[in-house]
């Protein structure tokens, strides 16, 4: 049975690792593409796993540790209460009680999805980064073999690579939404 967290992306980053391999072409880029197929596996898997708490009137809910942060300031103001960790008590904090006990708990959640969608983005460009090295590596290896081919041929070739300037820009956009750029 496939496992649910391999994605798409996560079969096209092994399958290329095994092309470079067989090749034996860019050994470095397959062991990145294989570190980066493991990581987003990992991620997927954690993020079913992440414990998340109830809010009143939000039902997505929080991460727990979220929620630590709220019960932590909900108990400097009033009283611990162990129901509200241990479960069984009212449904979790309402919205109102979290803005008032972690203000800008809104923007936080939104700030970890922007930074999944960046990462999901920046893995792409790697996936489509190699895939432009793999088209590099067999237009020098059919050179060797076959000697130069005609400039009509090279433009050919090296046509289908255009993923490098998606890459460049990508990367460009990413540094920028992340204030490196």
């Amino acid at each position: 049975m496939a496992d649910p967290t391999t994605t798409p992306l996560v079969e096209r980053l092994r399958a290329q690792a095994v092309r470079h391999r067989e090749n034996a072409t860019g050994i470095a880029s397959a062991e990145l593409l294989e570190e980066a197929a493991d990581e987003i596996e990992r991620l997927r898997k954690d993020e079913g796993k992440i414990r998340r708490a109830p809010v009143q009137g939000f039902a997505a809910g929080i991460p727990w540790e979220m929620h630590l942060r709220a019960y932590d300031a909900y108990s400097k103001k009033w009283a611990p209460q162990k129901a509200l960790i241990e479960g069984g008590c009212r449904g979790g904090f309402s919205v109102g009680e979290l803005d008032r006990f972690i203000p800008g708990w809104r923007e936080e959640l939104l700030e970890i999805s922007r930074l999944r969608a960046l990462l999901a983005r920046a893995l792409e460009a790697l996936s489509d980064a190699a895939e432009g090295g793999e088209v590099a590596a067999n237009l020098v290896a059919n050179i060797r073999q076959h000697g130069n081919y005609s400039e009509e041929s090279m433009i050919t070739f090296l046509g289908q690579i255009p993923m490098v300037c998606t890459c460049r820009q990508i990367m460009a956009e990413i540094e920028k939404e992340i204030g490196n750029g």
